[in-house]
């Protein structure tokens, strides 16, 4: 008796598939509290929700692959945070999916601490429930 070897495949087998998203970092909600609003030039637009890498909000009048300056202010952060969003996406309900760009690395910590704290927060409410 004797055993065939196994075909070595080029590339392994994949134990599952992770959906390709367009962000690479998780996502939040803001608070229904505590919205977190992104000011444009003559314009303020609540955020959907934010990630390190970027947001999403209901918009008009923007354009794809157009880089706008921005500002907002997150809960609990002293500062308020500049920086620039360039729109990637744009659907048919008027959602607009951006990525920030030229934020300060203290920008970034705030936007990472915020994200990780919302985080938290849902996962708690979630073992209360």
């Amino acid at each position: 008796m004797f055993w065939k070897k196994p075909k070595k495949d080029k590339e392994p087998k994949k134990l599952f598939n992770i959906p390709e998203q367009a962000r690479n970092a998780f996502r939040v909600k803001p608070h229904e509290d505590e919205p977190v609003v992104l000011q444009f030039k003559e314009q303020s637009v609540p955020i959907l929700d934010i990630s390190s890498g970027g947001v999403a909000f209901m918009g008009k009048d923007f354009q794809l692959n157009q880089i706008y300056p921005i500002r907002f202010s997150l809960p609990g952060v002293a500062d308020e945070i500049q920086g620039q969003l360039k729109i990637l996406r744009m659907d048919d309900k008027g959602t607009c999916n951006a990525r920030f760009m030229s934020l300060g690395k203290q920008a970034q910590e705030e936007i990472h601490l915020y994200v990780l704290e919302r985080q938290k927060y849902e996962i708690r409410k979630k073992q209360i429930i």
